[in-house]
């Protein structure tokens, strides 16, 4: 009988010989998958270092990818509150519940008021209440050179809270987003100007307009011609002056806008 050593020294030449014999796994239309492993004295080893690359290579072109997964984002519903509106009554046309409407709007009581936008839909709304600058869906609202970013000007020696979007007097000036016309009119420093509510926080101003298109408490959609561009009030030269707030806090309005035109 075999002793527990020479039982183990059988089993490994058993191994080697079987693993030597086993012929190469083959890919349709190709030449072997794996290459068994040669004998140390007979191989040159930068050739068959490249022999197992190639192998490899062959390997990854017969693995099927899978599809990048989609993921498909509802947008909500959003509603402008008109004269007569009332939770109730929104609440039966969107066939909502009230508790629904007050928790998508982030509402204390049932007032509501005139102009106010309202989400009327489970989904993700266009903004975000939490004032994180990635869920913002802005669009830029002129075709021009911004000539003047956020921050500190030493020309002027004062904060520039916005950006301004040079081009010729007349170019259409379009609403970064849907929502209602909080003041169109003269601004001293602004000039003709128009002054966005899109509810939920977030607010934009357009300044010197050399036209205005809308009046206040107008609805308005994303990409709506609201105003032209012009160069009133301080003006050095035709530009809209394009302000953000979110909450009440101005912020830079290249956070929120896409990063190409």
């Amino acid at each position: 009988m075999l002793n527990k050593r020479q039982r183990f020294l059988t089993a490994v030449a058993i191994f080697c010989s079987l693993a030597l014999c086993i012929a190469p796994l083959q890919v349709a239309g190709g030449g072997p998958l794996l290459q068994p492993s040669p004998r140390l004295e007979e191989v040159d080893l930068a050739s068959y270092l490249r022999e197992q690359q190639l192998a490899a290579a062959r390997l990854r072109e017969v693995t099927p990818t899978l599809p990048e997964a989609r993921t498909t984002v509802t947008r909500a519903t959003m509603h402008v509150v008109q004269k007569g509106d009332t939770l109730w009554s929104l609440a039966q046309q969107y066939s909502v519940s009230v508790a629904a409407l007050k928790q998508w709007n982030s509402l204390r009581n049932n007032l509501i008021k005139v102009g106010q936008t309202l989400q009327v839909s489970a989904g993700q709304p266009l903004i975000s209440r939490s004032g994180t600058s990635t869920s913002y869906q802005l669009l830029w609202p002129v075709i021009g050179t911004v000539s003047s970013g956020w921050g500190y000007r030493t020309r002027f020696e004062k904060f520039h809270y916005g950006l301004d979007i040079a081009a010729p007097t007349g170019t259409p000036i379009y609403a970064a987003c849907a929502g209602v016309v909080e003041y169109a009119g003269w601004k001293n420093g602004y000039g003709y100007c128009v002054f966005l509510d899109h509810g939920n926080g977030l607010k934009t101003a357009y300044g010197h307009a050399s036209k205005l298109y809308v009046k206040r408490g107008q609805s308005v959609e994303a990409g709506q011609r609201i105003a032209a561009v012009g160069s009133t009030g301080f003006s050095t030269g035709p530009h809209v002056h394009l302000e953000v707030r979110i909450n009440g806090r101005l912020v830079n309005p290249a956070t929120v806008l896409p990063k190409t035109r």
